[in-house]
């Protein structure tokens, strides 16, 4: 990875959870403290976005001239409802009976409602992260270390798979492992394109979700991969509204 993309990263993780809105049907973002940020589209009404998956915000010069300047995706936009949740190569529509996490920094969501949520409220979960100073191969070592280490300690970490498959036809390194006795399953998915590394985490009950694929079919259900992650300049829509 370019040391450049390091400072990239830098600028996403201090970036703050956003909420999208429409002014006057332009593409308009509005962060914690209020203060809009109207987005460049393309001919389409799209909000593009580069390699990298920045957005573009529209400013004013001294001169009083509109020029356009680089926006760092945030790591979680979302709308108000949270029903609508996204990161600079994910977009995830939540499905009934989940909900998007109150987070600033973690693209979550929870289940809350069904036979997988427990007395303690405690449901399935599925994690979206994006990494700019780590290559798949890497990031699939580190986590895959960790499982060996946890595997090595605890009774409990059964069943460790390594396996490919594919999430909305894109090509992912996986590997889960299964947790007795609270009967769950942790599915860890890395894909990438030229410049970053993202990975979903699925830790999930056993009931609900019998295998990978069950996951991957969830998974293709409620999300969309932006096509930024395909390594080609793109647009991306943006979730509007409320």
């Amino acid at each position: 990875m370019k040391k450049s993309l390091i400072v990239i990263s830098a600028l996403i993780a201090a970036s703050a959870i956003l909420f999208t809105s429409c002014d006057a049907g332009k593409s308009v973002i509005k962060d914690v403290k209020g203060n809009k940020h109207e987005l460049v589209e393309d001919e389409n009404g799209d909000v593009y976005q580069d390699y990298y998956g920045n957005v573009f915000e529209y400013k004013t010069d001294k001169e009083g001239n509109k020029i356009s300047e680089v926006y760092s995706y945030p790591e979680v936009v979302t709308n108000k409802s949270r029903s609508v949740i996204e990161n600079c190569w994910v977009k995830v529509d939540v499905p009934k009976g989940w909900e998007g996490a109150d987070s600033t920094t973690t693209l979550r969501m929870n289940m809350i409602k069904g036979e997988c949520v427990d007395v303690n409220q405690s449901g399935c979960q599925v994690d979206f992260e994006t990494f700019y100073d780590m290559s798949a191969e890497e990031k699939y070592d580190k986590y895959k270390k960790n499982v060996d280490n946890l595997y090595s300690i605890s009774a409990d970490i059964r069943d460790v798979t390594e396996f490919e498959t594919e999430i909305c036809g894109k090509a992912a390194k996986a590997i889960s492992y299964r947790i007795n006795p609270s009967n769950t399953t942790v599915y860890y998915y890395v894909m990438s394109s030229d410049y970053f590394t993202f990975t979903i985490k699925a830790t999930v009950y056993d009931k609900c979700y019998t295998d990978s694929q069950a996951v991957v079919d969830f998974l293709a259900s409620c999300i969309t991969m932006k096509n930024v992650v395909n390594q080609t300049t793109t647009t991306a829509a943006t979730q509007k509204g409320e």
